[in-house]
């Protein structure tokens, strides 16, 4: 059943959780705010500009050569479960010291290195679909139609 503006803007405000599983964690990921939406387009400008390719032979190459660059869909997919909110940097004790452990590039790191590229692919889908990025498109794209017309 879809939800109405109203549901999806009340969800969002309330950051209503949905619970997923990765591995053997679970998460309770809630609808974005605009912060995270924003810290996630940041992550996105980093992902190397796709071509098209005709050669098999260059898809190979290509995806090898670029690979390094696609270490930020980690923390896409980190901050999309974490949000804003809660990206931090986490201070654990130990008997005599003190460490700092960030806990975005932690989530990133456990799920570059645990999940295979088919997972990370079907779990991106399902968070930017709880993400209801299409709203906040809808948004960008009125306020854009306003600056538009007051220009004029």
């Amino acid at each position: 059943m879809n939800k109405t503006i109203e549901e999806l803007t009340s969800d969002t405000i309330l950051q209503n959780p949905v619970k997923i599983d990765i591995g053997s964690k679970k998460y309770n990921v809630a609808p974005p705010t605009a912060a995270t939406m924003i810290e996630v387009s940041k992550y996105i400008s980093f992902l190397p500009e796709i071509k098209t390719l005709e050669n098999n032979d260059d898809v190979l190459y290509y995806v090898l050569n670029n690979a390094n660059a696609c270490e930020s869909i980690g923390d896409i997919v980190a901050i999309l479960i974490l949000g804003k909110k809660h990206l931090k940097t986490v201070k654990r004790k130990y008997l005599f010291w003190k460490i700092e452990i960030d806990n975005q590039k932690e989530l990133a790191k456990y799920l570059l290195e645990n999940l295979s590229i088919e997972e990370i692919h079907s779990l991106m889908g399902k968070l930017f679909e709880l993400q209801n990025v299409a709203f906040f498109l809808g948004i960008i794209n009125f306020l854009r139609e306003i600056a538009i017309v007051k220009k004029k």
